[in-house]
């Protein structure tokens, strides 16, 4: 019969391998799961600012967010609101 050390050895073997297919299973099933969701730029302020204040470029960003979520009439590109000014509170 085997000796326990034998049956220890046995028994980590056995949990490596149960542990790497646990793994490969979960990995696959992470990347059956991914979609690709279509995004696109929108323009943003960068902090709050206040009303009247001439946009330059330091005060805003461009995010991406995703095409369902994103605002109709934002602007996408920050170079056709950098020199306007703000009507409201940002």
């Amino acid at each position: 019969m085997f000796k326990s050390r034998t049956w220890i050895i046995i028994a980590v073997l056995l949990g490596i391998i149960a542990a790497a297919l646990v793994n490969n299973y979960l990995a696959a099933l992470r990347a059956a799961n991914v979609q690709e969701v279509p995004m696109v730029n929108q323009v943003v302020a960068k902090g709050s600012i206040p009303a009247g204040t001439k946009l330059t470029a330091e005060l805003i960003e461009t995010i991406r967010v995703p095409e369902e979520y994103a605002h109709p009439s934002a602007a996408t590109d920050p170079k056709a609101v950098i020199g306007q000014f703000t009507v409201t509170d940002l």
